[in-house]
């Protein structure tokens, strides 16, 4: 009995935390969808975890001229991204 419980527990029956590959994923798909002219190939990816969400961040040296990089938030729980700022 008592191996038959540390086999359910060593096979992960518990729910999947979301990666930084698998949150990038999804803001990929999100800026693709919305912004279907934006070019990744010249930016740099970066993610920020915090409890609840992931950020990802796309950007180059030329955000600051123009209004910044485009930042997409994906919920950890629901797996849902959104654009919270892109440039003008």
């Amino acid at each position: 009995m008592k191996a038959l419980l540390l086999a359910a527990l060593l096979a992960g029956g518990g729910p999947h935390v979301m990666t930084a590959g698998e949150a990038t994923a999804a803001a990929n798909r999100e800026v693709h969808r919305v912004l279907p002219r934006f070019d990744r190939r010249s930016r740099t990816i970066r993610t920020d975890e915090d409890a609840g969400s992931w950020r990802v961040f796309y950007e180059s040296p030329a955000d600051e001229s123009a209004g910044g990089p485009v930042i997409v938030v994906v919920d950890k729980r629901t797996r849902r991204a959104r654009i919270v700022q892109s440039p003008n």
